[in-house]
């Protein structure tokens, strides 16, 4: 499904908002993002929100909205469906559930799913997240919040478990409050999987803004940790390894206009802290690459194991570009789709059991 563009000025990000008689007293119904070539600036995708009843929203409030719908620019005058959220509320105005699709290419596909509960003061009591099976919803994890006094103290997450059917708490946050002022003034983190509980002091280190809520950012980053998970055998500290993760997270949650490369360029940066980093460069004597060994060859021995020029050079490039900057070259889908199962056939050969990866098929789909 395509849709015309609307005609903007030259703004970033273009903002639209109507005044209605709404909770908040606005309602913003429009955004769009675009990027500045030098001489001008060129769409990049755009978001309308819909309402319904007294609800509303803007930049300074909580958006309340019963569809959100991004569109993909095409180039031209033509704009396609990328990805959904819709949210459904009860009478006092309380979110219920907020459900992420995003566009298979002919019709929307779920994606993921959260429920929300509330006790009888108004405020949050369980968030379950949950993600679509094919055929019905399947639980990821739940946050189950306690209070006292109408002060939330305790936080406490929960994954499911699928061999016991239940949800196992495995970390949770307690909130302390100075007795006089009534300003939380600490927080503690606790490990609740197994034994005595491990208190330590917790100072939060990033606080995320968008990844949570981006369809194809949290995807991104669904496959990032499911990558991680397969690959980390050793339980030794590793703090070069984990600033470079901690760097990619933030950095996903920080950016405006999404990089869809950015998984690419994860696997191959990642790699060197795993001790098999591509080694060597593309070039007119060593155009092809040996994924076996590693390195750029000078020549073609017809092995399904050796890359052909094209996607040897677009990882040579992958390789001395930097992780926080989009590369220098445009990548069409089948070109990115086919990166990706090269880049993980690569893992394959050096990581003894890496197989099984569920996430990439749900990447192909989205930046399909």
């Amino acid at each position: 499904m395509k849709r015309k563009m609307l005609l903007l000025v030259l703004a970033f990000p273009v903002i639209y908002c109507q005044n209605v008689h709404a909770q908040t007293g606005s309602r913003l119904i429009g955004m769009t993002h675009l990027v500045n070539g030098g001489s001008s600036y060129t769409p990049v995708d755009s978001t309308d929100y819909v309402y319904s009843g007294n609800r509303g929203g803007d930049l300074k409030h909580t958006l309340k909205y019963d569809n959100s719908t991004v569109w993909d620019y095409l180039g031209d005058t033509a704009y396609s469906n990328a990805n959904m959220i819709q949210q459904t509320y009860d009478v006092n105005n309380n979110l219920l559930t907020s459900t992420s699709s995003f566009w298979s290419g002919t019709a929307w596909t779920l994606l993921t799913k959260n429920l929300y509960l509330y006790n009888t003061a108004g405020k949050d009591s369980l968030m379950i997240q949950q993600s679509w099976g094919g055929t019905s919803w399947v639980p990821v994890s739940q946050d189950a919040y306690y209070y006292v006094g109408g002060k939330l103290v305790e936080d406490q997450y929960q994954a499911w478990n699928g061999l016991t059917l239940t949800f196992t708490p495995t970390t949770q946050k307690n909130y302390y409050y100075d007795p006089v002022s009534g300003n939380k003034i600490n927080e503690t983190d606790l490990d609740v999987t197994s034994g005595p509980l491990n208190i330590k002091e917790y100072k939060r280190a990033y606080n995320y803004s968008s990844l949570p809520f981006d369809t194809f950012k949290s995807s991104i980053a669904l496959f990032i940790l499911e990558v991680i998970s397969k690959s980390l055998k050793e339980h030794d500290a590793h703090e070069d390894m984990f600033q470079f993760v901690y760097d990619c997270f933030s950095h996903l949650d920080e950016i405006e206009t999404m990089n869809n490369d950015f998984h690419l360029q994860f696997l191959v940066h990642y790699a060197s802290y795993l001790g098999f980093a591509p080694h060597g460069e593309y070039s007119d004597d060593t155009p092809y690459f040996d994924m076996q060994e590693g390195t750029f060859i000078p020549q073609n021995t017809m092995s399904n194991l050796i890359l052909d020029r094209n996607p040897s050079e677009i990882i040579s490039i992958l390789v001395s570009a930097s992780i926080l900057q989009p590369l220098s070259i445009r990548l069409n889908r089948q070109s990115r789709r086919d990166m990706l199962h090269h880049l993980l056939k690569y893992y394959s050969l050096h990581l003894e059991g890496f197989t099984g990866l569920r996430s990439p098929e749900v990447l192909e789909m989205i930046f399909d």
